[in-house]
């Protein structure tokens, strides 16, 4: 059978949400851009990456397993 994979604990799933933070609404807010960009809402740039796993949801040992889907820029995939 299948070994399962532990995910992540509590912890380590705050650690991850505060990383991805750090990265997008509050490297926005530091930019002065925050009203334009750092968050997915109506009226802002949709810039954002896609990607194949949830990094907050896989085990650590996974993280370098996950892999960028698509991009959107301006809210326009260019793949399409």
């Amino acid at each position: 059978p299948p070994r399962s994979t532990p995910k992540p604990s509590s912890a380590a799933s705050d650690v991850y949400k505060r990383q991805l933070r750090a990265v997008t609404s509050d490297a926005a807010w530091q930019l002065g851009f925050d009203h334009e960009v750092g968050t997915i809402e109506v009226g802002k740039l949709a810039d954002l990456t896609v990607l194949s796993e949830d990094p907050i949801e896989v085990s650590e040992n996974q993280i370098n397993q996950i892999t960028v889907v698509d991009t959107w820029v301006s809210g326009r995939s260019p793949a399409n």
